[in-house]
């Protein structure tokens, strides 16, 4: 633990003094958070501990603080974000830094407003390693006291994660992604209910970076590249795929390339066996040859794909129909669309997942395993769903995801839809069978515990 000294306050150097003495004045409703950003270091390496300012009052003037630290932290220098504040840092004793900033025009938000330095000794083994504050004050500009707390920091020594995006618990992790890993990420990187902390550097840092590819099931790999020092949005939706099995993290390149879409695209039918993904010509050619009786007709999936006329308007669409016969109007349909005359697409269809007793659900999980290469999702409306807090839906070959929350607020206050998937697709998507769609879910309440209800599934016609 911390050793935060009650005793009277030390001698004070001249400018550790003159922000003193600011804060004598008259006292202000103003509060202002202090915070040491938690780092990673590497023994008998040099590391930078950002501190970040978070204040209500439009101009902070001062402040002053020490910061107690391990004996294995030896202090060499600080700078100010701002040129024009005045600085003062010294080390007081093996375990204790003071610092003093005074600016003519502090800003009341400020990220890393100044940055310490010290040396990490080559002896110090692998673990956390505390950053404590106390004897915090500050004054604004008028040189009124300002209410200044403090959050204290850490430097993960020598760590390693062995599961990336493994945030859950809090500081430690368990070895399983799961809907708890992103919904404390959100809570560290957007809510800002719980501190950021050495551990989740290590696990979720994950920008800057690229997506290096795509492997042959879908999988995008993001390779990441260092890290910021941070938890943002970013982090969180990549959490999001790594817990829905859409992402992974590594700088290997991918085996295979993904390949050609294999779904059904209305009209597209050679070469046969062998299908491009796009309406063109040699589909239009196939199709006439199969309307006059040339070739013996096709298969029933085939068929399915070249069965394009009649339609019907949605929009700057033509959906497909059908008659169940291919004949001199699917060629003329399918002509229009190998030129760029039409849009040929499938119906739309609806998937609905049903709740029956949402139990203070602040957190869900939907997996649709099983989902047909056929079927395209094209949308999806349920409640925390919105893609604004790296909620969403992922897809990858066979398997689509929605990861949604509304936390700290419950989901929903009733049963009803817990979200509902439009897709475009020649028929339903089969709920029973063999090729049926399975689901699977996980759904967290406000302590991120894992809760039980009913789920279903319900086909529908928009």
């Amino acid at each position: 633990m911390l050793d935060r000294p009650n005793s009277p306050r030390r001698r004070r150097s001249g400018l550790v003094l003159l922000v003193s003495c600011l804060a004598l004045g008259t006292g202000s409703a103003s509060a202002s958070t202090l915070r040491l950003e938690p780092v990673l270091g590497t023994p008998g390496q040099a590391l930078s501990i950002p501190v970040s300012l978070d204040s209500t009052d439009p101009c902070v003037g001062g402040v002053t603080f020490e910061v107690v630290h391990a004996a294995e932290l030896t202090f060499t220098e600080a700078s100010a974000a701002d040129e024009s504040c005045l600085l003062h840092a010294e080390s007081i004793d093996d375990t204790t830094l003071r610092v003093g900033l005074l600016c003519p025009d502090l800003l009341h938000q400020l990220d890393d407003v100044l940055q310490l330095d010290f040396t990490l000794s080559s002896d110090a083994t692998e673990g956390v390693l505390d950053l404590g504050l106390t004897f915090l004050a500050a004054a604004d500009c008028n040189g009124s006291t300002i209410e200044l707390s403090g959050e204290d920091g850490e430097v993960a020594v020598g760590m390693s994660c062995e599961l990336p995006g493994d945030v859950y618990p809090d500081g430690a992790g368990d070895g399983v992604l799961d809907l708890r890993d992103f919904l404390l990420a959100g809570r560290k990187a957007l809510l800002q209910t719980n501190a950021v902390g050495g551990h989740d550097l290590l696990c979720a840092d994950f920008h800057p970076g690229a997506t290096l590819c795509t492997t042959e099931a879908g999988v995008t790999r993001w390779c990441a590249e260092g890290g910021d020092g941070s938890l943002g949005l970013d982090e969180v939706a990549l959490i999001r795929g790594l817990v829905a099995g859409t992402v992974e993290i590594s700088c290997d390149p991918c085996l295979a390339a993904l390949p050609v879409d294999q779904a059904f695209v209305p009209g597209d039918v050679a070469p046969l066996g062998d299908t491009n993904g796009v309406a063109d010509i040699g589909d239009v050619v196939q199709c006439l040859r199969w309307s006059v009786g040339l070739d013996e007709l096709p298969t029933d999936d085939v068929l399915l794909r070249a069965d394009v006329s009649p339609t019907e308007d949605d929009e700057a669409l033509e959906v497909v129909v059908g008659n169940d016969t291919i004949d001199i109007s699917d060629v003329v349909q399918l002509l229009r669309a190998s030129v760029g005359l039409d849009t040929l697409a499938w119906p739309r269809h609806e998937l609905a997942v049903t709740i029956d007793a949402p139990a203070g659900i602040v957190g869900y999980r939907v997996g649709l395993d099983g989902w047909p290469l056929w079927a395209e999702v094209i949308g999806h409306e349920g409640a925390g769903c919105g893609e604004d807090d790296g909620d969403g839906l992922d897809e990858v070959v066979g398997l689509v995801t929605l990861t949604c929350t509304t936390d700290p607020d419950p989901v929903l206050e009733s049963a009803g839809d817990l979200v509902v998937v439009t897709y475009r697709a020649p028929e339903s998507v089969p709920l029973e069978g063999d090729d049926a769609v399975t689901l699977t879910s996980e759904l967290v309440d406000a302590a991120l515990f894992f809760v039980d209800a009913e789920l279903g599934m319900e086909g529908r016609q928009p």
